[in-house]
């Protein structure tokens, strides 16, 4: 398993009295997980072919078409290193006067030791 910088709730390096933190095991896997979804395609330059398809797929639909978002966010979740499954159908939230899409699923990844987890991710 690998150990990564943890980021705080803002997305910015989490430290503790002046040491950087680090996570690993299913919380590592839930955090890959809020990047990649956070990650407009393009959007880094080191691999423009990473990241969500939101301004081809997602945004600008209305309404939203469920079938699409399903197709890529699925795809994205179930492609992310150390998901295994995803536990029940994701839940989609839409607030037309912000423009913000939330979603929230449960996932099966793979923890320490070998050891299969469930995590909860909220965007």
């Amino acid at each position: 398993m690998t150990t990564d910088i943890k980021l705080n709730d803002d997305n910015d390096i989490g430290f503790d009295g002046g040491v950087i933190e680090t996570v690993d095991g299913a919380e590592s896997v839930r955090q890959r997980l809020i990047v990649r979804l956070n990650t407009f395609l393009g959007e880094w330059f080191l691999d423009e072919n990473a990241g969500i398809p939101y301004y081809q797929y997602v945004l600008g639909q209305n309404p939203l078409n469920r079938v699409m978002l399903n197709a890529v966010f699925v795809s994205a979740i179930l492609s992310t290193p150390g998901v295994l499954s995803l536990e029940k159908e994701i839940e989609y939230s839409y607030d037309g006067a912000t423009r913000i899409l939330g979603l929230s699923f449960s996932a099966v990844v793979s923890g320490e030791n070998g050891e299969t987890e469930s995590i909860e991710v909220t965007i």
